[in-house]
């Protein structure tokens, strides 16, 4: 039984690694990966709000791992 979860595990990280190598060479995704695909201006743009995102996330695992 622990050998088909680690190799559920190993082929669900290999598809993982798989998406984000395609994303970051501008490559189209089957699925979705938190990679931003805009144009490098625009991106700047939105800079403010994804520092903000990622502290409301932040803020949101501490309360989480608090109790």
């Amino acid at each position: 039984m622990l050998s088909v979860c680690v190799s559920s595990l190993q082929g669900v990280a290999i598809e993982v690694v798989e998406a984000v190598v395609d994303a970051l060479q501008g490559k189209l995704s089957a699925n979705a990966v938190n990679a931003p695909m805009v144009p490098a201006e625009i991106l700047k743009e939105l800079q403010p709000f994804i520092s903000l995102a990622q502290g409301l996330g932040r803020a949101a695992v501490s309360l989480v791992s608090d109790r």
